[in-house]
């Protein structure tokens, strides 16, 4: 599976943390195989599945289970390069929120936020695309409260908080305290999304020091920052559109998909190898969408499910999905099960 990339503001306030709290990076970078060089170049992007291996090893030496909540108090709005400053130079922000959410892409491919609104506030809800048990509470936690600190550092007012916070996460270890000291508001655990409410007054209000006249140059830097990111993107996406459909009618073959792309087997894999990934990597990636899918949505078997993802046998599939996942199939339907 591959986990796309983030830009190095995502890796580094989680490298601020660890020092605060006495845990040495370095062996995790090296766990992870991050280069430290990297740190250095605000411009670099990182690896999803790096990322999501260093946030693992964090995890698993820290044993801290709250602290992608902390973290994300080190994020200040010039954090997300120019998504900050588009959100800076918004009138309020109802404004900043809405015209920097469709840049989310340029800090990172961790998730993807939406947006409802109502008569009295909005909801954020975000949508985590990483996998690993461990580290999709502290993911959902962090952006949900860096999107609250961003919030607060764009009016100027540290007080200013949601009307509520849901979590499809488990109650954490201090019952919650942690998460309600920051966000200022109820939390609810074991939810049914991962959101927070933003009261409409809140929306309405003006943000520090706007230069408006800045903003359509920051909007047409980050639409070049993003088209370039996305056409960097856009080939494994194609493949894994194809690959799905394929799987609808049968056993999927790389010739087969090499062939309604256009390419020569040789140079779908160079193109790939390009946009630093590959067809098996992708091929995985569908795999493990349809089976998330199949097994919160439906009672199918996991049997049938693994000859339908193109596996020799269900054992095969099982071991794959626990690579994947951390779980079996049988035990990630069952927590699902419990989450609704």
């Amino acid at each position: 599976m591959t986990l796309g990339s983030c830009a190095m503001p995502a890796l580094l306030q989680y490298l601020d943390w660890a020092r605060q709290h006495g845990v040495d990076p370095a062996p995790l970078l090296d766990q992870a195989g991050i280069d430290p060089a990297l740190l250095a170049q605000p411009e670099a992007r990182l690896g999803g599945e790096q990322f999501q291996q260093f946030l693992l090893a964090l995890a698993r030496v820290s044993q801290e289970d709250t602290f992608g909540l902390q973290s994300a108090q080190h994020v200040q709005p010039g954090s997300y390069s120019v998504l900050g400053y588009i959100a800076m130079n918004s009138d309020n922000l109802g404004q900043a929120l809405e015209r920097a959410m469709p840049y989310e892409k340029l800090v990172g491919d961790m998730g993807r936020s939406d947006w409802r609104f109502g008569p009295d506030e909005a909801v954020l809800r975000w949508h985590c695309q990483y996998s690993h048990p461990q580290v999709v509470p502290q993911m959902v936690d962090n952006v949900l409260a860096s999107w609250t600190g961003f919030a607060r550092a764009l009016l100027g007012q540290p007080g200013a908080s949601p009307s509520w916070v849901s979590l499809r996460r488990a109650v954490p270890a201090d019952g919650g305290r942690a998460h309600q000291q920051w966000f200022g508001a109820p939390v609810q655990f074991g939810a049914e999304q991962d959101a927070i409410g933003i009261p409409a007054s809140l929306l309405s209000q003006p943000v520090v020091r706007p230069d408006p006249q800045l903003l359509p140059v920051l909007e047409q830097h980050a639409r070049r920052r993003l088209q370039a990111l996305e056409q960097q993107d856009d080939l494994p996406m194609r493949v894994r559109v194809q690959i799905e459909a394929a799987l609808q009618r049968g056993p999927v073959r790389r010739d087969q998909i090499a062939d309604a792309l256009g390419l020569s087997e040789k140079t779908l894999q160079r193109r790939l190898a390009q946009c630093q990934t590959q067809y098996q990597t992708e091929l995985d990636r569908v795999r493990l969408s349809l089976a998330q899918r199949a097994l919160e949505e439906t009672e199918q078997p996991v049997a049938e499910l693994a000859l339908r993802l193109g596996f020799s046998d269900v054992r095969s599939f099982q071991r794959r999905f626990k690579q994947w996942t951390g779980q079996g199939p049988g035990a990630y339907r069952q927590a699902r099960r419990v989450q609704a």
